[in-house]
């Protein structure tokens, strides 16, 4: 499934949210997204599973009549819904199975958190405004300090309402604001700078990814990744990373041998100028120390691991130019195992 249709997916939702507070989706809209998409926007944090529906669309005709169905014990298919068509003569009964009342929510505060996460913004994303602002990260340093927020439901507020939210819930700098709509038309240049979401953020199985490059961040905030050309056909089972110190990696293609370090990769911590290890890189050094693979009974583990992950995988994939996940699907038996060979070689340095 491409990465372009979970992005279109997210930014339709927030679209509805900003211009109408609906956060929901119902199972006949789910239904009709790619296959995969659905398990891939809860995994990730973009949709939680809601409270069941007492109704939805029936798809029995044209009509796509909305009906309270009831439940019945089926023989042979346990328990089913089933409603009596009045749209149309000779329907009858319509059965439907019981995961159509199943309901999803727009979970924004996760949305908040993977985008931080995908921008290598170590602090925790946090809701700064009920229901309508969280702040990803304050990036720069000195004078270019400027916060990041995602926004819903400012295009619906009244002029006033909106210049006291962003006057009193922003900050410090001219605020970047990420919102579903373009700026509303009212708020004067200076106090804040609009992007659209479709514009920023990127929707991947592997996680979100942030363009915090269009911020235009400041030259004590560096971002670049390094990038690593491989030989027509390498693919992630072919390459070796060797961890040689707390800073450094090798990589190893054939016989050559790529020094990186984790500010070539782009893991440093974008809350700060100065260019300390994040989060991602430590998650990155725990692995290789666990002999490969991490589990949720290793001590290390977190809860944000997975958000890590998301951010390592996208690093990786962008440094090495491979399209596809680094790392396995995860399994209970043994953890995040990627798919190259990773070696730790600090203890015999």
């Amino acid at each position: 499934m491409a990465d372009r249709s979970l992005t279109d997916i997210t930014t339709t939702l927030l679209r509805r949210a900003d211009a109408t507070g609906d956060r929901g989706v119902l199972y006949d809209e789910a239904d009709r997204w790619p296959s995969g998409a659905l398990d891939a926007l809860v995994e990730i944090g973009v949709l939680q599973a809601g409270a069941s529906s007492t109704g939805l669309v029936c798809d029995g005709c044209e009509e796509a009549c909305w009906v309270t169905p009831s439940r019945r014990t089926k023989p042979g298919a346990g328990v089913v819904l089933v409603h009596p068509c009045h749209a149309r003569d000779g329907m009858g009964h319509i059965f439907f199975d019981v995961e159509y009342l199943c309901t999803w929510q727009l979970d924004i505060m996760g949305l908040a958190r993977g985008a931080a996460t995908g921008a290598g913004f170590e602090a925790d994303a946090e809701e700064v405004s009920q229901g309508s602002l969280w702040r990803l990260a304050t990036i720069g340093g000195g004078r270019n300090r400027r916060s990041v927020y995602l926004a819903v439901g400012l295009s619906t507020m009244r002029g006033a309402e909106r210049a006291e939210l962003l006057q009193r819930h922003t900050g410090p700098g001219k605020p970047i604001i990420i919102a579903p709509a373009s700026a509303p038309a009212d708020v004067p240049e200076a106090q804040a700078t609009f992007f659209r979401a479709e514009e920023v953020l990127t929707v991947t199985m592997d996680g979100i990814e942030l363009a915090v490059d269009v911020f235009e961040p400041p030259p004590s905030m560096p971002r670049l990744r390094k990038r690593v050309d491989l030989p027509v056909g390498t693919d992630w089972e072919n390459l070796v990373i060797r961890v040689m110190d707390n800073e450094n990696v090798q990589a190893v293609i054939g016989r050559r041998e790529v020094p990186l370090s984790y500010v070539d990769l782009g893991l440093v911590d974008g809350r700060t100028a100065s260019k300390t290890p994040s989060e991602v890189w430590g998650f990155f050094l725990a692995i290789a120390k666990a002999g490969g693979s991490m589990t949720w009974r290793d001590k290390t583990a977190s809860d944000n691991n997975r958000r890590r992950k998301c951010s390592l995988a996208g690093a990786l994939r962008e440094v090495f130019g491979l399209d596809t996940d680094p790392f396995k699907p995860y399994r209970t038996s043994d953890g995040w195992r990627p798919k190259f060979t990773l070696v730790d070689h600090r203890d015999s340095a």
